[in-house]
């Protein structure tokens, strides 16, 4: 508040609104006094919703005097009434309800969902540039611009050495968006994860826990939904603009699916000099890379058992791992891939970036992989948005994405994480 002159007083009042969710569990968003907490959905009974505002008011008075002695304004003097908009916040339950001052509020943005064609790296990237500009940047912003486009052309080359039908459009992609990146970044995996397939509570179907760990920030934070139209059926993919592969995803009446990074070989037992190594026999392969055979499969595997076939016998560019959940509480695998070979553990499992397999060896990715793997055992695929079973080691500051789907229900929720702290709010999707 400040007052100017002693005639004019600047007011601004904050106020606090709680009241009760609708009839579906959501929080209102009206526009007036209301509030809404962006696709959560809890029990209306337990739960109230909170939210703010702020009024801000220029009031003109008599005096100085009259507006310290708690007069009031002159009648009518009103200059100016802003009410700034309503700031989205959380479902409050009623007796943990904790006022915090306004700026100390988070405020998280939904996950964008977007309705899309078979062409979705494009379409999404025309939707949201501005997210594919800020995650290039970021990527990129420690590697030169001269080193940049020598990968790009060396990653140009590998795809059309292997005649890649996604070459034209990460073409179109790189046209619109005029700087180096889009070629090395659509070949490019250096993640961690940790998933589990497993039968859903109630065992009427099968679901997929997936959690996504990656190093460069923002992923989290400008993560989509894309509902593509593909030949065998619709599917969504929680991706980002302009990426041409999937790492998961959800196919209604099919299957879920998410791709982990495999272990790293051991060819020389020196962690660089084996990626050196690992990485110049990625580029004399000549098959398709794990992100772009996930895409294939969610576009066109009519059900869960070709699905596994295709990501069993598909050759692939790079050793991988795969998470698949169909429609049946039995219908779950995690394969574990080499370029050409499949190690396949058929029912409820985990799965990090370390090798099940006997016999296969290489360096873990991630921080922690098998402590991951341990502490995934125990989560229950509950479709459940408040994620109370996400911690350490499975959080960790490179996780960015997490995601539980169930093909049978056709539903998905997912939430993007920055820092260990959650970056959108959570998305509730349903068939």
């Amino acid at each position: 508040m400040s007052i100017n002159r002693g005639a004019r007083a600047d007011l601004t009042i904050i106020k606090w609104v709680f009241g009760d969710p609708g009839k579906d569990g959501h929080c209102p968003a009206d526009g007036g006094d209301a509030f809404w907490s962006p696709s959560l959905s809890v029990p209306p009974r337990s739960v109230g919703c909170l939210a703010y505002r702020f009024e801000h008011r220029a009031v003109r008075y008599p005096s100085a005097a009259s507006f310290l002695l708690g007069l009031p304004p002159v009648a009518g003097a009103a200059i100016a009434v802003n009410h700034a908009h309503i700031k989205p916040e959380r479902v409050w339950p009623r007796d943990g309800l904790r006022l915090m001052h306004p700026d100390d509020t988070p405020h998280l943005e939904p996950i964008p969902v977007h309705a899309v064609g078979p062409a979705f790296p494009l379409e999404t990237l025309q939707r949201e540039e501005g997210r594919a500009h800020a995650l290039i940047e970021a990527a990129t912003r420690h590697v030169p611009r001269t080193a940049l486009r020598s990968l790009d052309a060396i990653s140009r080359r590998w795809l059309a050495k292997q005649d890649s039908v996604h070459l034209p459009e990460i073409d179109a992609i790189a046209a619109r968006l005029r700087r180096p990146g889009a070629y090395f970044l659509s070949v490019n995996y250096e993640w961690g994860c940790t998933c589990r397939v497993a039968p859903a509570p109630d065992h009427r179907s099968a679901r997929l826990v997936r959690v996504l760990d990656w190093r460069t920030p923002g992923l989290g934070r400008h993560v989509v939904a894309a509902r593509v139209a593909g030949a065998a059926g619709p599917f969504v993919t929680l991706t980002w603009p302009g990426y041409t592969g999937v790492l998961q995803g959800n196919a209604p009446g099919r299957f879920a699916a998410a791709l982990n990074q495999a272990p790293m070989r051991k060819p020389l037992g020196r962690f660089y000099l084996d990626w050196a190594v690992n990485r110049a026999r990625v580029w004399r392969m000549p098959h398709l890379t794990p992100a772009h055979l996930l895409r294939e499969v969610f576009e066109t595997a009519r059900d869960f058992a070709e699905a596994r076939r295709m990501l069993s016998e598909r050759p692939i560019s790079t050793p991988s791992i795969f998470s698949l959940a169909g429609v049946k509480p039995y219908e779950t695998a995690i394969i574990e891939r080499s370029e050409t070979e499949a190690r396949v553990h058929d029912g409820s499992n985990v799965t990090a970036n370390h090798w099940q397999a006997p016999g296969w060896r290489g360096h873990p990715r991630g921080r922690d992989s098998i402590g991951r793997a341990r502490q995934m055992h125990g989560v229950v695929p509950e479709l459940d948005p408040r994620l109370a079973w996400l911690s350490p080691p499975i959080l960790n500051e490179n996780t960015r994405l997490v995601m539980i789907a169930d093909a049978r229900e056709g539903r998905l929720v997912a939430q993007g994480f920055e820092e260990m702290h959650a970056a959108t709010a959570p998305l509730v999707l349903a068939a």
